[in-house]
């Protein structure tokens, strides 16, 4: 193949005689199938939430069998401007290779031509909702195809699916045109499974059940020391409606104690943040509230482990990376049951408490803060050996594989 780009840019490759991208060639050389995946935002972004740690998880899991390149936006999310320390063109990661877009450059002729250049077994899309990535993204699927494998991501989850008068129409178009005819789902949830049926027409046969790889700590945590009568909770998510932040800070409006509060996390509903420091001004005087910003995500296990609990009254979560960050932390987690974990309390790990049940919220936190050293020792223990319990690494490493090869070998059927 022959094609005359913009070096710069890097919209494609010359012959193999005269690459322009070497660091392709090297790629090609070791034929390892090809997954194309596509995601609104990418590392080293920080505002894109629980996607982005899927898929740099997912990379780090299958490198060693499937070359992986990410299409991606350039910047933060609600930002137009490009996100320093990433270059034009393909930037050679450890574990994949990802290509960065401004906004206009989301085109289905530049799609084209980066599908025309990777020839990838499959192409993964990493959401329904991805903004001007994915009906294009469709449209080349349909007229090469090569099979797509989708991932809603839990956005048709009861409480995630809001605005059902923006998405139903989307949906009806996308079935209407016949973009979704062919796709391969992946969800991660038996509710996903049922809402992938009813809202996209998946079926048994092209609906893959992956759960989620959870990120790990690479060095060993140390735990502050926990006095009685005093406790540390912290909130890591994105600042919007779906998090239930607002839910959070009313839950501290009766503990007994000092208590502190510290919140982390991308301010994406300004409006929303305003809501919430006015719940804030309304708490009382032994509650101590704090905004810290945005975590890096090489810092987060490090950060978690610093606090006696994590609090997050979320209204919907397909997986929760940040819950399984908090565990492997020894952090206990305080959650709502609109996630899929259960049964921590059982093991010491944490509390599941019913979305409204604002009693059962206040209960667990206070006994957080009535914890003694011992206590809190045992809890943080438990959420430990609970999340490292969780996961078959090889077994799921298998599912992805065996998902990701039947995507790709239905195309060549």
């Amino acid at each position: 193949m022959s094609y005359e780009k913009d070096v710069k840019h890097g919209y494609g490759v010359d012959t193999p005689e005269s690459w322009l991208f070497p660091a392709l060639k090297d790629v090609f050389m070791k034929k390892k199938p090809r997954v194309l995946i596509a995601d609104g935002g990418f590392l080293p972004a920080q505002t894109y939430g629980g996607p982005v740690v899927s898929i740099n998880n997912i990379c780090s899991l299958l490198h060693d069998e499937i070359d992986f390149f990410i299409i991606c936006t350039d910047h933060e999310l609600k930002s137009r401007q490009r996100m320093e320390n990433i270059e034009y063109g393909w930037n050679k990661h450890e574990n994949y290779m990802v290509r960065y877009f401004t906004d206009e450059e989301v085109t289905l002729k530049n799609l084209r031509e980066v599908v025309e250049e990777i020839c990838p077994d499959t192409i993964y899309i990493n959401s329904l909702f991805l903004g001007r990535w994915v009906i294009p993204l469709l449209k080349v699927v349909k007229e090469t195809g090569i099979n797509a494998l989708l991932a809603p991501r839990g956005s048709l989850c009861k409480n995630a699916f809001r605005k059902k008068y923006k998405k139903i129409p989307y949906i009806a178009f996308l079935r209407t045109v016949g973009l979704l005819r062919n796709i391969h789902f992946q969800s991660t949830s038996d509710e996903e499974t049922e809402a992938i049926k009813k809202y996209l027409g998946g079926t048994d046969e092209n609906i893959h059940l992956l759960t989620n790889i959870p990120s790990l700590p690479e060095a060993e945590l140390t735990h502050p020391k926990k006095e009685k009568g005093k406790a540390h909770f912290v909130f890591v998510s994105r600042i919007a409606l779906k998090k239930n932040l607002i839910g959070a800070i009313q839950f501290f409006e009766l503990l007994k104690g000092e208590v502190s509060f510290d919140i982390y996390g991308p301010l994406e509903d300004k409006n929303y943040w305003r809501k919430c420091q006015k719940a804030i001004s309304e708490l009382p005087k032994n509650i101590s509230v704090n905004y810290k910003g945005l975590i890096d995500h090489d810092h987060v296990f490090e950060v978690l482990s610093q606090y006696d609990s994590f609090v997050f009254p979320t209204l919907s979560e397909n997986y929760g990376h940040v819950i399984s960050e908090a565990l492997y932390s020894g952090c206990p987690v305080i959650i709502s049951d609109q996630t899929p974990w259960r049964n921590l309390q059982e093991h010491h790990a944490g509390w599941v408490i019913e979305l409204n049940d604002k009693k059962g919220f206040e209960s667990a936190m206070q006994e957080i803060v009535d914890f003694d050293e011992e206590k809190e020792e045992l809890y943080r223990k438990g959420a430990y050996a609970f999340a490292c319990k969780q996961l078959d690494w090889d077994a799921q490493k298998r599912k992805y594989v065996k998902a990701l090869s039947d995507v790709a070998v239905e195309q060549e059927s």
